[in-house]
């Protein structure tokens, strides 16, 4: 059986997946929930710009904290959510970076990034955060074509969108299995 990927745009992947967002060849399924927008977009470059000024500093000291041997060391940085501002999180400047880094997963870039073979479920929700679904077709779409990529759009909002898409992700996973 293949081993598969769940990802998920929340403050609880960057605590507990923080990475792996990247396909590599021991993980060839991906299933992003509640994906990230694409910086690079030129509707985007405003929202991004927010979240560069908002986290800009926190990552600042996550990256200084791993230069100096301190990565594993647990403290409060922001998360940054769009419209509802900063709120605190506490984590290791390790695992702080790894999502939150403006080249890291936490951007749209990942779907460019994701290697051509590999399967993807892309969950959607209906009451994401509308910046979310305003690039919600173009971050799919930067995914490389696979026959078993599919797209899921689940009733939820943005934080919930992992729990909604479990049936689905079930299903897509025993699909990829089953290859």
């Amino acid at each position: 059986m293949k081993r598969s990927t769940i990802l998920v745009n929340s403050l609880l992947a960057a605590l507990v997946l923080c990475a792996g967002t990247i396909a590599r060849a021991d993980e060839p399924a991906k299933a992003p929930a509640a994906p990230a927008a694409e910086e690079n977009l030129p509707a985007a470059k405003d929202i991004y710009e927010k979240y560069l000024t908002a986290i800009g500093g926190h990552v600042a000291r996550a990256r200084q904290m791993i230069a100096d041997g301190r990565g594993r060391e647990q403290t409060e940085f922001a998360d940054y959510e769009g419209s509802r501002g900063t709120t605190p999180v506490t984590t290791t400047a390790a695992s702080y970076l790894s999502w939150f880094d403006p080249d890291g997963a936490h951007t749209g870039r990942v779907f460019r990034q994701v290697m051509p073979g590999v399967p993807v479920l892309f969950v959607s929700a209906t009451r994401d955060y509308p910046g979310l679904l305003r690039f919600r077709d173009q971050s799919y779409g930067a995914i490389p074509a696979h026959p078993l990529k599919q797209m899921s759009v689940v009733d939820a909002d943005h934080l919930n969108a992992p729990a909604a898409a479990a049936p689905e992700v079930l299903r897509w996973v025993r699909e990829v299995a089953a290859q």
